[in-house]
């Protein structure tokens, strides 16, 4: 789909999610459940992202108070799983029956309730819930019935609620009556609500997309969008997580400089004297405090080397004696007497180490130098 790694995704397991969306085909029926050999089980499902605003886009369960009791839902309600702010809006889903559609339909751009203005529920509801009727007690599993739970009380099925999967022989999308089995069957906690697209503490998943026809922002985050082609699921993954949100800040470019000179202490006195000569061709090797590489210069004819761009930090500066240049009859370069004086602008700085482990520093005792010093950095 394009995406460049910023994307946030779920890979979906067998029996960790429920669509709610109806299609044609029993595997993506509005209410059914993940099992073997379903074709949706390793799709990669998506957080709501909004294409305008680039936000997430809120995911809640809304009504519209056209029933009998005003101000307050009730069963001739229609139910929507609303997406975004405002009124019904395009692609949204009717989770139950009414004039305007079936159950798992999605909002048309011809439909008579689009644009209709949407009822929220009081705190604490709506919330998703199930009923633990499965074999495996405590667990959510394919057995468990799922509820929109949008009245009290609050523990337990009671009239009004809505099924969202099957019970038995009550089909995805009925309300509870008076008379119906599961009606006071002790319910377990899916979603706190409002917004089911937010991960929550006390969730055991959150509403996602699976995003079928791939598209995405043309932007350089390519965050996927939800449409109307779209299949909605509730990922029930447990144990659940946050999202993986990736957050980044602009970092100025490093302007950081280390040098300069590699030079011949003619006199032996370990300061850089007028007229002392640079040394060229030498190879300069530059570590950081970690004994990670970040560059090699090699002295120019004067005897200068440079590195540049470097963050703000610790580094070490190694000089490859064995590429100093021969001097003959036998004579050997040697480290000049560091820190003499009070001038650290024309003082020698570096101290011997073994060759081969370049930060292991092994320092050789300061009566050595100055006996055989001729070159230093």
């Amino acid at each position: 789909m394009g995406y460049d790694g910023l994307k946030l995704t779920r890979l979906v397991f067998f029996l960790l999610l429920f669509p709610l969306l109806a299609s044609a085909s029993a595997q993506f029926e509005f209410g059914s459940m993940e099992r073997p050999g379903s074709l949706e089980r390793t799709l990669m499902v998506e957080d709501f992202t909004s294409a305008p605003g680039k936000t997430w886009l809120s995911v809640a369960l809304m009504y519209l108070d056209v029933g009998g009791v005003r101000g307050l839902y009730d069963s001739s309600d229609p139910l929507y799983l609303h997406f975004g702010e405002g009124a019904v809006s395009l692609a949204d889903l009717r989770l139950t029956n009414s004039t305007f559609g079936l159950v798992g339909s999605r909002v048309a751009p011809a439909d008579g309730d689009l644009g209709l203005s949407l009822s929220s529920f009081s705190s604490p509801y709506p919330r998703l819930v199930y009923g633990d009727f499965g074999e495996l007690v405590g667990v959510y599993d394919s057995n468990d019935t799922v509820y929109a739970k949008v009245g009290s009380p609050i523990s337990e099925v009671s009239v009004g609620d809505v099924r969202l999967t099957w019970r038995d022989d009550l089909p995805p999308g009925t309300a509870v009556n008076t008379s119906d089995p599961d009606r006071g069957a002790l319910v377990v906690l899916l979603h706190p609500g409002p917004d089911l697209a937010i991960w929550s503490p006390l969730a055991r998943g959150q509403v996602r997309f699976y995003n079928k026809n791939g598209n995405v922002l043309e932007d350089d985050l390519s965050l996927p969008i939800y449409d109307a082609e779209d299949a909605v699921y509730f990922d029930v993954s447990f144990p659940s997580a946050p999202p993986r949100l990736f957050g980044y800040v602009r970092v100025a470019p490093c302007t950081g400089v280390i040098g300069d000179f590699v030079w011949w202490d003619l006199n032996e006195n370990g300061i850089q004297d007028d007229g002392e000569p640079g040394i060229p061709g030498v190879e300069v090797i530059l570590f950081d405090d970690g004994g990670r590489q970040r560059g090699i210069s090699t002295t120019d004819g004067r005897g200068y080397y440079y590195f540049g761009g470097l963050c703000s930090g610790h580094y070490h500066v190694w000089v490859k004696m064995s590429t100093l240049p021969e001097l003959g009859e036998g004579a050997r370069w040697w480290p000049t007497e560091p820190n003499v004086g009070g001038d650290d602008s024309i003082d020698s700085d570096g101290v011997l180490v073994e060759e081969v482990d370049p930060l292991g520093r092994r320092i050789i005792p300061g009566s050595y130098y100055g006996q055989r010093s001729q070159a230093q950095a």
